[in-house]
């Protein structure tokens, strides 16, 4: 056990299931504990825009060490360096709380937005892309 993380022991990078009769495959995310149950994950959202380049990088390596796959998600709106919030004045079918929430959902999410092609530039160099997650599966 590695910082309350089971170490894998697959020969594949999916574990495989039988889900209603249909094999179903699910590939593991390595989830780091930095302390009590406090986890997080380096597959994309605001973990990787948020954190630094070499933390990402070392977190990936942990994660193959344990025999994980290291996956990068990313949405659109995680590389967005142009991201256009909805302002609170085109809000105004929505309460003051709502529109706050909002407001607060969208500094979060366009947080850190500017760093992120370049983190993934320099994530790809030690880590290539492998392709789409289908690709690992068996033909």
């Amino acid at each position: 056990m590695v910082s309350g993380i089971k170490r894998r022991n697959q020969e594949t990078e999916y574990d495989s299931l039988i889900v209603t009769g249909q094999e179903f495959f699910k590939f593991p995310l390595y989830s780091f504990n930095i302390i009590w149950n406090i986890n997080i994950r380096i597959i994309g959202g605001s973990y990787f825009r948020l954190l630094p380049s070499f933390v990402i990088l070392k977190l990936m390596r942990k994660a193959v060490e344990n025999g994980y796959t290291p996956i990068v998600y990313l949405h659109p709106s995680d590389i967005d360096d142009k991201f256009s919030p909805i302002l609170m004045s085109q809000m105004t079918g929505l309460g003051l709380g709502l529109r706050l929430k909002w407001g607060i959902h969208q500094k979060l999410w366009s947080t850190g937005t500017e760093s992120s092609t370049k983190k993934l530039e320099i994530i790809l160099q030690e880590f290539p892309n492998k392709g789409p997650l289908v690709w690992a599966l068996p033909r």
